[in-house]
């Protein structure tokens, strides 16, 4: 065939044959008689000047177009030969077909196409969907992904990652959405619309455990910081199927429940409810078994459920007393002083107070009260003074060497944390003539004499009694 065309038509080759041989062999084979037929040797050369001219538009944009700096530094920057490499998808119908998803416009919900949303739509992304990304290099546009755009809570995806692409108009590139644009701890959180919080009240429900893991960390991260969210996602319904979800197996569900609970017990309106709904022994079992973060969460909420009432009793017969000492012992510093707070909350009950002191929660209380150089120094002395009102928390005390050290905090603490431990010593002092000789012996009454000279009457009155 090659031998044939160059003798009786020049340099008209099989393939990428001239323009000008080209249309050589146009005039001659200009009528088919059968189009079906495979010898069709006709190219379209008009398309072909068309392709030239769009090359040479693309090649003095780019003469003219400064790549931006973060551009360049994250290594998108497109030479114009790479650029003349990116073919059209021709096949249109094949890009119209694509699934519809759920998107919220102007408010009302509703099915779009992913190729017809518009600035301002809404719409909900799942690990694992792929996003058709229309950017334009030439303007400097890129893929932006906010995962969380419906709840505020988010850090928008920026064109500076691995695999985020730059692209002409026209191209479908298919974006894989590998982990979430949410940093939880972040941002204030937003209003959620009446449909988000259904969908998510749902998706709790859901049997599939990535949309469980999905609507918990949204609703954790809606209720973080707007009050108005935890008092309408709990009337929604969240509060019993997340209540369910902190039993889960997958530590990821239990962290996401549990704070998601933590966050809605901050409104008062809502710990009557949670207790209600049989939160206590679920939060008391992910004390015992979850995670470092799930256990600090977890104390949280019980310290908030026990600002209730009726709800310090239940508390303590949950089995939560020797979990929170334990906290309190091994804990962060978190976790400590949730524990220590939640603690002197629950043993303004009585039961709770011998509870307290059977799981032996003195000795770190005493250990806290000697390092003057912590924080939670007057929260210690505050346990301990709410302890003394039973007597084995006085003789456990004495045990532990806590008189020397509230002698030590009556010298060098400061004032509040002089006047609680005044308050233990002379509850100390009232109970027997063994525990005034002791606080004698530990050099107590020189500072408590100096007290007594100086300082509100009040206060006189109560150190010169003893002495």
């Amino acid at each position: 065939m090659d031998n044939y065309l160059k003798e009786n038509f020049g340099d008209v080759k099989a393939k990428n044959s001239s323009e000008e041989a080209l249309q050589r062999w146009r005039k001659a084979c200009w009528l088919v008689k059968n189009p079906k037929r495979r010898f069709r040797f006709t190219a379209n050369l008009s398309k072909r000047s068309e392709a030239d001219a769009i090359r040479h538009t693309f090649k003095a944009g780019l003469s003219d177009y400064k790549v931006p700096e973060n551009v360049e530094a994250a290594g998108f920057q497109i030479c114009a030969e790479e650029l003349e490499s990116i073919d059209e998808a021709d096949d249109e119908k094949k890009l119209r077909s694509h699934e519809e998803k759920p998107v919220i416009r102007n408010g009302l919900r509703r099915k779009l196409s992913t190729y017809d949303l518009l600035p301002g739509d809404i719409l909900h992304l799942n690990i694992g969907d792929q996003v058709p990304a229309d950017g334009l290099f030439i303007s400097g546009g890129s893929l932006l992904i906010n995962l969380f755009s419906l709840t505020g809570d988010s850090k928008p995806v920026h064109a500076s990652g691995v695999g985020i692409p730059f692209l002409l108009p026209g191209k479908e590139v298919q974006y894989l959405i590998t982990q979430d644009a949410c940093d939880p701890c972040s941002n204030d959180s937003a209003c959620a619309s009446d449909d988000l919080i259904c969908l998510l009240v749902r998706d709790l429900d859901s049997c599939c455990l990535d949309k469980q893991k999905q609507a918990a960390l949204k609703i954790r991260c809606l209720t973080k910081n707007k009050p108005e969210n935890r008092v309408r996602i709990a009337r929604a319904g969240a509060i019993k199927p997340l209540i369910t979800l902190i039993s889960s197996s997958d530590p990821e569900v239990q962290e996401y429940s549990v704070t998601a609970i933590l966050n809605l017990s901050l409104c008062d309106e809502n710990k009557k409810m949670i207790a209600a709904y049989g939160a206590i022994k679920p939060l008391v079992r992910a004390l015992r078994e979850g995670t470092s973060t799930v256990k600090e969460n977890a104390a949280c909420a019980l310290l908030h459920l026990s600002q209730i009432e009726e709800n310090k009793v239940a508390i303590g017969r949950s089995g939560a007393i020797p979990l929170l000492v334990n906290l309190l012992e091994r804990g962060g510093s978190r976790g400590k002083e949730d524990a220590c707070t939640a603690l002197y909350l629950l043993c303004s009950a009585q039961e709770n107070k011998g509870r307290a002191v059977q799981a032996g929660v003195m000795q770190p209380l005493v250990g806290l009260m000697a390092d003057l150089g912590s924080s939670m120094v007057e929260m210690a002395v505050s346990v301990v003074s709410r302890l003394l009102g039973a007597v084995e928390a006085r003789v456990a005390l004495v045990e532990e060497e806590g008189i020397p050290v509230l002698v030590e905090l009556v010298e060098v603490g400061t004032q509040r944390q002089k006047e609680i431990a005044v308050g233990v010593l002379l509850q100390l002092c009232e109970d027997s003539i063994e525990y005034r000789t002791k606080v004698g012996l530990a050099g107590a009454v020189p500072l408590l004499m100096a007290l007594a000279q100086s300082g509100a009457n009040r206060r006189k009155q109560k150190v010169r009694h003893p002495i």
